[in-house]
């Protein structure tokens, strides 16, 4: 028997994946938000980098994902956000998402762990 699927083929009962979206655009992040539940998926808001550090310092959250923007006000930018994830929550992986073309270009030239790796 497939290790998925209960007795009567049907997935078993688990917990929905929990997404923190940061996303300071509150039209925005409220659209991801609600896709993502209908999707079947817990979700966690926060209106910024800063926020989102405050929710991922509560282990008990159990966040699985961070999917965020690039741009935001306060003291880190989405970029920001994935390094300290990174350095402090490395289980967790992140997305992040622009809607300017500016930045997908400066995304392709900039990865993880550049400074760990020295260069």
């Amino acid at each position: 028997m497939d290790e998925l699927h209960d007795n009567d083929g049907a997935l078993p009962d688990t917990e929905p994946s929990v997404i923190l979206v940061v996303e300071d655009e509150v039209l925005i992040r409220f659209v991801v938000a609600d896709y993502l539940r209908e999707c079947g998926f817990q979700i966690l808001e926060a209106g910024n980098a800063d926020e989102a550090v405050e929710l991922l310092r509560t282990a008990d959250l159990g966040i699985d994902l961070v999917f965020s923007d690039v741009h935001m006000p306060g003291t880190r930018d989405g970029f920001d956000l994935a390094r300290w994830v990174q350095e402090h929550r490395p289980e967790i992986p992140v997305i992040l998402t622009s809607g300017l073309a500016r930045t997908a270009e400066l995304s392709h030239h900039w990865r993880f762990g550049d400074e760990q790796q020295g260069g």
